[in-house]
């Protein structure tokens, strides 16, 4: 079955997502890499690059892994078997290759040296997050989120965090 997005407000019809890319390992030694064409509690059924439907009872899989599909960079950290971790910037997570910028430099991971890939929250998700969870009536809680946006380099933000703890705030540490 296919994912259906909310309408699309040009045309208000359900705009049909494009298929989930999977590696689905039924057993330690193999792998199916495709793309989901089904999917039930129970089973799930693929489209491999070659063309070929395979089905597999989900409680006999011994791992599965979801691709993930950007629009852009996304910070992530990548598992490696070996049991190293990269963290940086995914670029792509392919069928056959992982690329990362870390530490602005590029690289490459065959993909079958990687486990797993795990998105993190980007800098806008994080930002958001640590305004929610603040304290308005704590002023040093705000100035630690001031000193993050300067370790995050966002200068623009934390003067306006700064600005609106200066009004805020009428105490020694403001």
């Amino acid at each position: 079955q296919d994912a259906v997005a909310p309408p699309s407000p040009e045309t208000d019809t359900p705009v049909v997502a494009p298929p989930s890319r999977v590696i689905i390992y039924p057993s330690r030694l193999r792998s199916v890499r495709g793309y989901v064409i089904a999917e039930t509690p129970e089973r799930i059924t693929v489209r491999d690059l070659e063309g070929d439907v395979h089905e597999f009872d989900t409680s006999l899989i011994f791992s599965e892994v979801r691709l993930h599909d950007l629009d852009e960079p996304r910070p992530a950290i990548a598992l490696l078997h070996d049991g190293r971790r990269r963290e940086g910037l995914l670029v792509e997570d392919g069928f056959t290759l992982v690329r990362m910028i870390i530490h602005d430099v590029p690289h490459e991971f065959d993909r079958d040296q990687v486990a797993v890939v795990r998105l993190l929250p980007t800098f806008a998700e994080r930002y958001r997050l640590l305004r929610n969870q603040l304290d308005p009536e704590d002023p040093r809680a705000h100035l630690e989120l001031c000193e993050w946006l300067v370790e995050q380099d966002r200068l623009t933000e934390a003067r306006t965090e700064l600005d609106h703890l200066l009004e805020r705030h009428e105490s020694e540490l403001a």
